[in-house]
């Protein structure tokens, strides 16, 4: 008899039953503790915190090796450090940092280095705060994922409206001519992820080729609220100044553009090597596992095209143990694909013997079995081709087909006369010394595909006889690659009906 199994019962303090009011009367060891929170990220917190009191010179030496972009996540840990960092007085610790990026030039008029380090470095969405974040406006140094630059750009002219001026686009606004007729991206930026050439000799110029220019809201507003409250005599100077501004920030960026483009390329050359490195690697490490043969023979980039081999990771011995169990198996897949596709070309070129063979023997007619039938229906065929691959298979492999290919004809049209008159006696009683196909109205068959009428012997030789690649019930690659090299027609023929119609009508 099995032993009872014990269940598990829970175990209570005695202290989460004590009562608040008799919990003061208890003595101090025997009192319940009170739990506490845990506290976590506080320390590494507080050391960051206490970086401010250090000596400047301990800070900039810091800074010295640090990237700007590791800088500005710094600043951002903890108050005192944002504080400290988002100071003009700490412009200098920013430019030590940006010395550690090959090139980089130096941030446009007006903007921080905070912001200029965010804008170029960080992939974060200016608005949500979404990561990922690639898209760039140049003439806003903002950056924006799709979803806000939908929400926060309106499209306010075409390339069929490029002559979008103040005056039309703020309609109401008291502006003297001929400042109205200035065009609206003189003093607005466009929301656009790629430069244009606003120079030009005509106002079409700058439209060829694009759809029109994207603003951002909120520049719309203020520029409309701007040019609502100011006097007359101050909307030119305001004008003027705006233009220049943009302009400035215009002539400022395109070192800007070519630097990100640079570095971008550049970028990609080192994930490209990296790549190239680890495939290397795990190349050199197959090798010594014997795949030397099988990778001369495979393709290349279907090994460096693995997920686990185009990653731009160096190959160091932890990752190899990890990895070497599904390489292995990839190389093994690799193999035994080579192996099938050698194999099929042995059993191909063998068939074309077997037709030569079958030609030398006898004429096939066009009423009578195919190569296909004969490949499939004369078992001693299947064995000849599934001979090894180093075994020589010549015409004189198939000298048995003398003997048996005139019996396999004779009993293959037999068999089709069989059931052709079968179809006609279950329709039509017929006398049993009479041959149906004999009868001039009996033998009329239907073809199931086309429709056609057709007289017994017209059938065997009917277009519609010939059919595409039969599916077999068990996966047999020999009758696949038969049916794939041979003109395939059907074993028997099942593909045609009796005129049950006309039968019935002239015996009924």
């Amino acid at each position: 008899m099995p032993r009872p199994r014990r269940t598990a019962t829970k175990r209570t303090r005695l202290t989460e039953h004590v009562d608040d009011a008799n919990a003061s009367d208890l003595e101090p060891e025997t009192r319940p503790k009170p739990t506490k929170r845990a506290r976590r990220g506080k320390k590494s917190r507080a050391g960051l915190e206490k970086l401010v009191d250090m000596p400047l010179d301990f800070i900039y030496l810091l800074v010295c090796k640090l990237h700007p972009l590791d800088v500005l996540h710094m600043a951002r840990t903890c108050r005192n450090l944002r504080g400290f960092f988002m100071s003009r007085n700490s412009e200098r610790f920013w430019q030590a940092a940006a010395k550690n990026v090959e090139d980089l030039p130096q941030p446009p008029e007006g903007l921080s280095w905070p912001a200029y380090v965010a804008f170029m470095f960080s992939t974060v969405c200016h608005n949500c705060g979404k990561g990922g974040c690639d898209a760039m406006f140049w003439d806003c140094l903002v950056r924006y994922c799709s979803r806000c630059r939908d929400k926060l750009s309106v499209l306010h002219t075409t390339k069929y409206d490029a002559a979008r001026t103040l005056e039309v686009a703020f309609p109401g606004a008291n502006i003297p001519f001929p400042f109205d007729q200035v065009p609206l991206h003189f003093l607005i930026p466009v929301m656009e992820t790629e430069r244009r050439k606003f120079e030009g000799d005509g106002i079409m110029d700058c439209f060829k080729g694009h759809e029109g220019w994207d603003y951002s809201k909120l520049d719309l507003d203020r520029m409309r609220d701007a040019l609502n409250q100011l006097p007359p005599e101050q909307i030119c100077s305001f004008i003027e100044t705006k233009a220049k501004k943009l302009c400035t920030l215009r002539e400022q960026t395109p070192p800007l553009v070519q630097w990100k483009e640079d570095n971008k390329a550049a970028r990609a050359d080192e994930r490209q090597n990296a790549q190239k490195m680890r495939y290397e690697s795990i190349r050199t490490k197959l090798i010594e596992l014997g795949w030397a043969d099988e990778l001369e023979s495979v393709d290349a980039l279907k090994l460096a095209s693995h997920p686990l081999v185009m990653q731009p990771k160096p190959l160091t011995d932890r990752i190899w143990k990890n990895i070497k169990p599904q390489l292995v198996n990839f190389m093994v897949g690799l193999q035994q694909d080579r192996l099938c596709r050698e194999r099929r070309s042995v059993i191909w070129s063998r068939l074309q013997t077997m037709r030569n063979a079958i030609t030398a023997i006898m004429f096939l007619n066009e009423d009578g079995p195919s190569h296909y039938q004969i490949a499939i229906g004369i078992p001693r065929i299947q064995i000849t081709l599934k001979l090894p691959s180093a075994t020589v298979v010549t015409t004189e492999s198939f000298s048995f087909l003398e003997s048996e290919l005139p019996a396999f004809d004779a009993k293959w049209k037999n068999d089709a006369r069989g059931y052709l008159s079968s179809l006609i006696r279950a329709k039509v009683k017929i006398a049993k010394s009479t041959d149906p196909l004999s009868l001039a109205i009996a033998s009329m068959f239907k073809c199931a595909l086309c429709g056609n009428r057709l007289h017994y012997q017209t059938l065997l030789s009917h277009k519609c006889y010939r059919c595409p690649k039969p599916v077999f019930a068990e996966r047999d690659y020999c009758k696949e690659l038969i049916a794939e090299s041979l003109v395939a027609r059907r074993c028997v023929v099942h593909g045609f009906e009796d005129e049950v119609e006309t039968l019935q009508r002239v015996y009924a």
